[in-house]
């Protein structure tokens, strides 16, 4: 009688069933959270389903807000207090869905005033968006960049901006950021002639609804991206689910930026 062979799965159909992409998993593989079961002989990774069981909680966990490097210690130290950490993010849960049951419940009054043809400005709705208040984050960004031409071309274009305007240039930028995702996920070289095209059309797109982006402008914004958390979160993702984009979206500014240098 004999014995099946084992499980195993390419890092493309592991990637298929966790709802990853496969530069995740080469991610996770780098930095040896998730590390293949072996290699093929051409070379290729190959897991198991061990390695399936632990990507599953290492997602769980990724879903929970750890970062990496604490995962990684709660999967491999066998003293940690899963339990203990269990309970803490389950608190973070338990509030996040609270604040969301409050403004569902304030977004439903604010439809019924509309309805009856009357509208509020409801402070609830406020309270419940999980602590972002846009005020704040206009007078920190007024703080930062106010003094500058840019801000002050960017006041100077939106001031007078229609609904249909903005709906247009969030379109604009979403299309863009896709493309970007999809090169990005194929492995695209930032350097290549479709990431290029892609950094010149974000460039224009800036251009043309905030402010002038000159090629040296556009490479230092890259940087920024890299630099800062929050803006890295743009495009690695709030929960880091993209490694590695941010550094290439740098590489494909600064590739633009060295193009329109020649």
């Amino acid at each position: 009688m004999h014995e099946a062979p084992p499980i195993e799965f390419t890092v493309a159909r592991l990637a298929e069933l966790a709802g990853v992409s496969v530069r995740t998993l080469h991610h996770y593989d780098q930095v040896g959270l998730l590390v293949p079961n072996r290699r093929s002989d051409a070379g290729y990774r190959m897991y198991g389903v061990r390695e399936l069981a632990r990507l599953r909680e290492v997602l769980v966990w990724r879903r929970l807000g750890l970062p990496l490097a604490e995962v990684a210690q709660l999967l491999d130290d066998p003293a940690a207090d899963r339990a203990a950490v269990l309970r803490a993010q389950r608190e973070l849960v338990r509030t996040r869905a609270a604040r969301l049951s409050a403004l569902a419940a304030a977004l439903d009054d604010a439809i019924s005033s509309n309805e009856a043809g009357t509208m509020t400005t409801d402070h609830r709705i406020i309270e419940a968006l999980d602590g972002f208040d846009p005020a704040e984050h206009e007078a920190e960004a007024a703080e930062l960049w106010g003094d500058t031409d840019a801000w002050r071309q960017s006041e100077s274009r939106t001031a007078n901006y229609t609904p249909e305007d903005w709906a247009r240039t969030k379109t604009e930028a979403a299309t863009i950021h896709t493309r970007l995702l999809a090169l990005f996920d194929a492995g695209a070289d930032p350097a290549g002639a479709d990431a290029l095209e892609q950094a010149e059309a974000w460039r224009e797109h800036v251009t043309r609804s905030y402010y002038d982006v000159a090629p040296s402008i556009q490479r230092h914004l890259g940087q920024m991206y890299v630099v800062d958390p929050r803006f890295r979160a743009t495009y690695d993702g709030v929960d880091g689910e993209r490694p590695g984009m941010a550094e290439w979206v740098r590489d494909a500014w600064a590739a633009n930026a060295d193009r329109h240098a020649k």
